[in-house]
This record gives C-alpha cells, structure tokens and sequence, in this order.
C-alpha cells in the first residue's frame, strides 16, 4: 500500500490517504500501481507499507520519505522488500528520457512522526495464542 502524506505533520496529503494498492507480492511478483500526477511546487512526500502473514506470523515493513520534483518531469519509483520483509526501501528514478536516473531522495533515519521506530526496519508482532485442552 502507497500513501501520499505531508511530510512535516505525517498526515494524508491533497493526493488522498491511499495512492496505490498492490496484492499478491511475492518475491517473484512485480507490481504496478497507476500513474498520478504531482506537483513541482512542493516536495512529494509518501509512504510504503508492507504485510505478510504465514500461519501465526506477521511481518510488516513501513518506509517514507520525499522528494522534490521538477516540472515536466516523469518519475518512477521501486520499493525494495528485502530479508523476509526485514528491511526495506524506496528508490525514485527520473524516466522522463527513457532511462532510469537515480534521483536525490530523502528516507529520515526514523519512521514519520517517530524518535523511536527505524525508517524501512521490520515492525514485528507477536501473536499469543490459548491453548486448549
């Protein structure tokens, strides 16, 4: 799940709470959420939010981070799920020439509108379940 978000306050942007929504990654999916449209007036700010759940484990990975654009411009980004949803990241390029260039992006060392939680780190839950007898 994509989100746009100011990145100041960690709110929902003017694009709307969700930008993107994709089901059934695996680690040989890729997929693609549908283009929007940006402004070069302001930075881009968004998040990326990723779930797994096997029998009685959920792994999630939530990263941010922002950019600013620049006018006529086309942008693609990647969000990289790596070690079992242990760590990820996002990567934006400028395709605008047909060709991927990394551009500058700004991913904070915490996650938004946290001092404590590590930007694109694992968020682990535990699930303790009764047993009967």
């Amino acid at each position: 799940m994509v989100s746009a978000i100011n990145k100041d306050t960690c709110k929902n942007s003017s694009y709307g709470s969700l930008v993107g929504r994709s089901a059934g990654f695996s680690y040989k999916s890729v997929r693609e959420i549908p283009q929007i449209k940006i402004s070069a007036h302001e930075v881009f700010a968004f998040r990326s939010d990723y779930f797994e759940g096997r029998s009685f484990e959920m792994r999630s990975c939530s990263v941010y981070g922002y950019f600013q654009p620049n006018p006529d411009r086309k942008y693609k980004t990647i969000v990289n799920i790596t070690d079992e949803a242990a760590t990820c990241n996002i990567v934006v390029y400028d395709v605008t020439n047909g060709i991927n260039q990394k551009i500058e992006f700004v991913q904070p060392q915490f996650s938004c509108g946290s001092e404590k939680t590590p930007n694109g780190k694992r968020e682990e839950t535990e699930f303790h379940i009764p047993q009967y007898l």
